[in-house]
């Protein structure tokens, strides 16, 4: 946003581009509510808060939800198991 505002433009790097963050992917969303909080104090900070931008932050937050929904869904079986929902995608965890 600096940048920004001294005209300066940044490119998007189309090969660096992914469809959704895997480390935001698995958050809870009680905790990606603060990566949301974030997003709001960096607006404030900077003064460019618009009801617009406040509006998208609080759907992306929705969208998340809806997202974090189908954690438990398994691709491999093409259904949604127990495993997936209590231990994510990498499956339970062993003592050894």
């Amino acid at each position: 946003m600096c940048l920004r505002g001294h005209g300066i433009e940044i490119a998007q790097l189309l090969d660096l581009y992914v469809d959704i963050s895997p480390r935001r992917a698995l958050t809870p969303p009680l905790k990606y509510t603060d990566y949301i909080r974030s997003g709001f104090r960096t607006y404030e900070l900077h003064e460019r808060m618009t009801p617009k931008i406040a509006k998208l932050l609080r759907g992306q937050w929705l969208a998340h939800v809806v997202v974090y929904g189908y954690r438990p869904y398994d691709p491999a079986r093409g259904k949604f198991t127990f495993t997936r929902l209590f231990c994510g995608a990498a499956g339970p965890r062993h003592a050894e």
